[in-house]
This record gives C-alpha cells, sequence and structure tokens, in this order.
C-alpha cells in the first residue's frame, strides 16, 4: 500500500492539534456530502449525515490503525452512516436541481440501494473494485455482478 497523504494530518489531530481536523474536513467534506446525497437522495439529509460523519471521524480517530488510506476508512463511515439515516428516515427522494453534482443521484434512482452505492462508489467517487469491497465489506466478485446487474437494469 502507498503512504497515507494524509498520515501527518492524522497523527495532529490525535495530539488534540484543531486545525489539522479543519484541514481534513476541507479537503473531505465535499466528497463525502456527495456520497450521503447520491445514497439519501437529498441534499438536507446528507448535510446532516456529513455532520455525524465528521462526528464519528472526532471520536474514533483513535482507533483508525492505517491498515487503509485515511480517505478510504472516511468513505466507509460515509456509506454507512448514509445508509443507515436512509434506512431511519424512509423520507421521499429530493429530485437535485439540474446540473447540480446530485445529477447522477437521478440517473441511478431507478437501482435498489446495494446497486446504486456500488455504481455511485464506482463511476462517480471513482473507487476501484477493491477498494469498494473493502467499504462496504462484500466480496469483489459481489461488487462486479452488482455493476454487471446495475448496467443491465440501465
Amino acid at each position: 500500500m502507498a503512504p497515507d497523504p494524509d498520515s501527518g494530518r492524522v497523527a495532529r489531530c490525535r495530539a488534540g492539534d484543531a486545525a489539522a481536523f479543519r484541514e481534513l474536513f476541507d479537503l473531505y467534506a465535499a466528497r463525502v456530502l456527495g456520497t450521503a446525497r447520491r445514497i439519501t437522495g437529498s441534499s438536507h439529509d446528507a448535510e446532516d449525515v456529513l455532520q455525524e460523519v465528521f462526528l464519528k471521524v472526532h471520536r474514533n480517530l483513535g482507533s483508525f490503525a492505517g491498515r487503509s488510506t485515511f480517505s478510504l476508512w472516511i468513505h466507509k463511515i460515509a456509506v454507512h452512516e448514509s445508509v443507515n439515516w436512509k434506512r431511519r428516515r424512509r423520507a421521499p427522494v429530493e429530485a437535485p436541481a439540474p446540473g447540480a453534482p446530485g445529477d447522477a443521484g437521478e440517473l441511478l434512482a431507478p437501482l435498489s440501494p446495494p446497486l446504486r452505492v456500488v455504481m455511485s462508489l464506482r463511476y462517480v467517487s471513482g473507487f476501484s473494485y477493491d477498494e469498494i469491497a473493502e467499504l462496504l465489506e462484500i466480496p469483489v466478485g459481489t461488487v462486479k455482478s452488482r455493476i454487471f446487474e446495475a448496467h443491465e437494469k440501465l
């Protein structure tokens, strides 16, 4: 595994450096928000998920073991929080404004949540099959079959 470009910031956060945490927020907030918006289908819910994700990051940074990159770790938290939020809320899906970053969500809306999540992670967030498998804690073969199934349905 390549060195984690965020390891210095993570170490500074663990030492109590609030500026380092702000740097991590500034680096990852937009990506976390986009992931949350695509999964929840709502900009409002995505903002709530964003707050929950960074609260969890702050609380659990000490348990981040560095077996993956910080980027992968935070996206894993974002995916799980978004799915849990959607499961709890069961709110109607809000259509994004034309040209907004959430437009991919509109295209993926007809898919079931498991298919929507893998497609979003692969084609919008740019994760590899292996990274998606690690994020979702499923076999790589399952990731590939879900992507194939999603392509068939679209």
